[in-house]
């Protein structure tokens, strides 16, 4: 996402890899003690051959599997359509997302705004402009920028705390890191593979502490 290569190649790879489509991870199977349990970094082999935590990050938060399978069809890119969520989300509903996300894990706050992938959408804009204006900065020295340009929007900041962000910004930046080549065009299936065997996007739903719907 944000990491320095030099020159306007890295601005297109930037523009790129940070249109990410992918859902917010916000919250626990609300009945997880009777739910089998994955913990970030467990080996899956699901759609894109990765396990949550890959590459893209770890967490010690357990997560339930009552989502598991439900984005099998559905890419990081898909539109809400005939009242299922967006991204990866798009084989479940809002309703069904109130029902297994628990609001006290770290991403659990509003289930609306996770349903409708606004936290992603909007990080992928901030990052995009902030690294065109500070071409130099490196990871560390944008984020709080991102962050800063993220919460300009009253929902987000009103819903989503900063530990949360947290996970969104660092699978944005596991993309880039990852899968400059892949994801250069924008969204696309190769870009997701990638992403998926990086351990970028399931990074999210284990930081955040939501039952996955890809493995």
């Amino acid at each position: 996402m944000l990491q320095h290569i030099g020159g306007s190649y890295k601005i297109l790879a930037v523009t790129a890899l940070l249109a990410i489509g992918s859902s917010l991870g916000c919250g626990d199977d609300s009945s997880s003690e009777d739910n089998d349990k994955e913990t970030a970094g467990k080996s899956g082999g699901g759609k894109g051959g990765s396990a949550s935590g890959g590459k893209g990050g770890s967490s010690s938060e357990p997560v339930s599997d009552a989502l598991k399978g439900t984005g099998d069809d559905c890419t990081s890119y898909s539109e809400p359509k005939d009242g299922m969520c967006q991204g990866w989300f798009c084989g479940v509903s809002e309703e069904r997302l109130m029902e297994v996300v628990d609001p006290k894990a770290k991403c659990g706050g509003n289930v609306p705004v996770l349903c409708k992938g606004s936290v992603p959408i909007k990080v992928g804009e901030c990052a995009r402009k902030l690294k065109a204006a500070n071409f130099n900065k490196t990871n560390d020295e944008l984020r709080p920028l991102v962050r800063d340009c993220v919460y300009e929007d009253a929902d987000i900041k009103a819903a989503v705390p900063e530990d949360c962000l947290n996970c969104t910004i660092d699978a944005a930046a596991c993309a880039a890191d990852n899968c400059l080549v892949q994801c250069l065009a924008g969204d696309s299936e190769m870009c997701d593979t990638c992403r998926l065997d990086a351990g970028c996007d399931q990074s999210v739903f284990s930081c955040g502490g939501l039952p996955p719907p890809i493995e």
